[in-house]
């Protein structure tokens, strides 16, 4: 073998070296035609091995060139050909044609050709008209794809202007364009101030439908929001994301806190609070003998018709106030068993800080009905976590007063 290592050896098939014929003469052999067939054959080998510059030969490994560079290499034409430095720096292998289609419908032949999609592939393109609507991609003839923007949304008028350069990545299914649309241009406005704007439009003209001064920001035109939910209101605080305001259906408008609505507006201006603190509730049964001797009787109401936070223990008859505010308390005690010798009916409501006494106040009576029905009402001044209830306290008779079942209490927060 004349290549070994990478280093030519002549041979006669006996001597080897530089000095092969001069070994035989050393040796005292004379000029045999094997030895010097073998030593022409081992030359022909050794340049059978080589590549012909011409190129009318291949190789047939991996070449090894040492670190060197190969210059003077032409352009590549074919997909099989090296690209020069000067086809990547002219982006010669990506920018491949301009557009020979029409509006929405890109058409362009790629030298060397591609023979089929595949994922990843990056394509260049001079557009030949401007997008109307949404808009496809063909390349060397391969079919139709749909040219997207947004990851998947189709492209819209105005996106792509006449004579536009436009980079489109092919995904598998469609050519997602990655390179800038003209309707997502970002030239300065004029003005005097700093101006963002976005409109359908390509360019800046007469006033910004949102304007940032680097202080405010300003909306020209409606601001059109989801409707969004209770939980998620459309319109909120980065801090506070479930405290806002959405829109629960046509023509409403609500606000939520903490995730809950609280406030209702419907088409006819009716306005309904479904937070807001509310109590209805009753006597369940006819409680007997409970005052009539000077005795103060907290009066329960053990049914809740309405309880709308939970504030109300019908079972000790106390309401506490969830928030400071003014609320209504109104009802009625319904008693019987009066006897004779009772002179006095007095209703007192207790709250924390006071003791609104002799709400209803009668200082003698007319004893000839054994039942009486009184209605009552007040406005109390409460903090948070005040509570109130009412006291029925009937005098100068025996304990033989009872509470009647058809007695109610309401509580309301009105201011």
């Amino acid at each position: 073998m004349p290549w070994s290592g990478g280093s030519f050896t002549r041979t006669n098939g006996v001597n080897t070296g530089a000095t092969l014929w001069a070994q035989d003469r050393d040796d005292g052999t004379k000029i045999l035609a094997t030895r010097h067939d073998t030593n022409d054959q081992d030359m022909a080998d050794g340049i059978n091995s080589t590549l012909e510059k011409s190129g009318s030969n291949a190789a047939t490994g991996n070449l090894d060139i040492g670190s060197n560079r190969i210059t003077l290499v032409a352009d590549g034409t074919a997909k099989t050909d090296v690209a020069t430095v000067n086809q990547i720096q002219s982006n010669g292998p990506a920018f491949q044609a301009t557009d020979t289609g029409t509006a929405n419908t890109y058409v362009i032949a790629l030298t060397p050709a591609i023979t089929a999609y595949a994922a990843g592939q990056r394509i260049t393109f001079k557009a030949g008209a401007a997008s109307t609507t949404a808009s496809t991609l063909n390349v060397n003839t391969l079919g139709a794809k749909a040219l997207k923007k947004l990851h998947d949304q189709d492209i819209a008028s105005g996106d792509i202007e006449t004579g536009s350069i436009v980079t489109a990545v092919y995904d598998g299914t469609n050519f997602q364009v990655t390179s800038q649309l003209a309707s997502s241009s970002t030239t300065s406005p004029g003005g005097s101030d700093t101006q963002v704007q976005y409109n359908s439009s390509s360019a800046f003209a007469g006033s910004a439908h949102f304007t940032f001064d680097g202080t405010s920001a300003t909306v020209a035109n409606p601001l059109f929001l989801p409707d969004g939910s209770a939980s998620a209101p459309a319109l909120s605080n980065t801090g506070d994301t479930n405290t806002g305001l959405y829109w629960p259906g046509a023509d409403q408008l609500g606000l939520t806190t903490a995730g809950a609505a609280g406030l209702l507006i419907d088409a006819t201006g009716a306005v309904t609070k479904p937070l807001q603190p509310c109590v209805i509730a009753k006597n369940d049964s006819n409680r007997n003998n409970v005052t009539g001797d000077g005795t103060y009787y907290t009066t329960l109401y053990p049914t809740e018709i309405i309880d709308r936070n939970a504030d109300f223990n019908g079972g000790t008859g106390t309401f506490t106030a969830p928030v400071t505010g003014v609320y209504s308390v109104s009802g009625y005690i319904y008693a019987y068993g009066i006897v004779a010798a009772t002179n006095n009916w007095q209703i007192d409501v207790v709250t924390s800080n006071r003791t609104h006494s002799g709400i209803v106040y009668f200082a003698t009576m007319d004893v000839s009905p054994t039942e009486i029905a009184s209605p009552y009402a007040i406005l109390l001044d409460m903090d948070a976590s005040d509570t109130a209830y009412v006291n029925l306290r009937v005098n100068n008779g025996s304990k033989v007063v009872d509470y009647a079942s058809n007695s109610a209490i309401s509580f309301a927060l009105i201011a």
